[in-house]
């Protein structure tokens, strides 16, 4: 493990939306408050909860920044921190996760060992809350793996000037469409191949509650065909 002292300078945001998340909140930033690599910015931003989720972080304060928007869903609330967010690399965390101990520290280094790599990732696993008392199928595999999704990712804050924002429409906003539009621009991506995220199972995650229609996938599929077909337009 590289010594975190050498990227001491490293400024990183971590941004979180959270919404009715105050049961899980707490676990959440403290992963985030005892990563062996300290973050030097973290932003929560709560979209419209009807819970103590607003509260919970307040108490965190000044070592958390809370932003409050009206429901408008996570894909929004990335955009929201990220306008916030001051950090050279960008972190996201959903309220409900947790991250292992040395994940920013791990990435930081992939980063560092290769300066054309815009955004890294690392591997997943799911984790059945205590409380849910919930019967796992096989959608929700148990086992660690490689995983792009947004709480795994570390991303140099140069990424989004090519890619863009997050999507803020319909039920899978802010994530799928964003990934696709990474993949298409060539742009250089690292895997640390080491648990960095605990995704919690609690029953009421959003993909659990909202599962994607097939007309969401096929909205995000045709929007990158279409960008891949104008893209060698334009190269013709």
């Amino acid at each position: 493990m590289t010594n975190p002292s050498a990227f001491v300078g490293t400024q990183i945001s971590v941004i979180i939306p959270a919404f009715n998340a105050a049961k899980f909140i707490d676990p959440a930033l403290e992963s985030v408050m005892s990563q062996t690599l300290k973050a030097t910015q973290v932003i929560v931003v709560d979209d419209g909860s009807t819970d103590d989720t607003a509260r919970r972080c307040e108490s965190w304060a000044p070592h958390v920044q809370l932003i409050s928007q009206q429901n408008s869903g996570p894909g929004r609330a990335r955009n929201v921190g990220v306008a916030a967010s001051t950090g050279a690399l960008l972190g996201f965390l959903d309220a409900d996760d947790l991250w292992l101990p040395d994940k920013l520290e791990r990435q930081v280094a992939h980063l560092d060992a290769n300066p054309s790599v815009v955004a890294v990732f690392g591997w997943m696993q799911n984790f059945v809350d205590p409380d849910a008392h919930l019967t796992v199928g096989p959608r929700t595999p148990l086992d660690p793996r490689p995983a792009y999704q947004a709480p795994t990712m570390l991303a140099r804050r140069s990424v989004m000037d090519t890619v863009g924002m997050f999507d803020e429409i319909g039920p899978m906003q802010g994530w799928t469409d964003w990934f696709l539009r990474l993949r298409e621009s060539g742009l250089p991506i690292g895997m640390v191949n080491e648990l960095v995220l605990r995704r919690r199972i609690h029953g009421a995650n959003m993909t659990l509650r909202n599962p994607a229609d097939f007309s969401e996938y096929h909205r995000f599929l045709l929007a990158s065909i279409q960008r891949r077909r104008k893209r060698d337009s334009d190269a013709g």
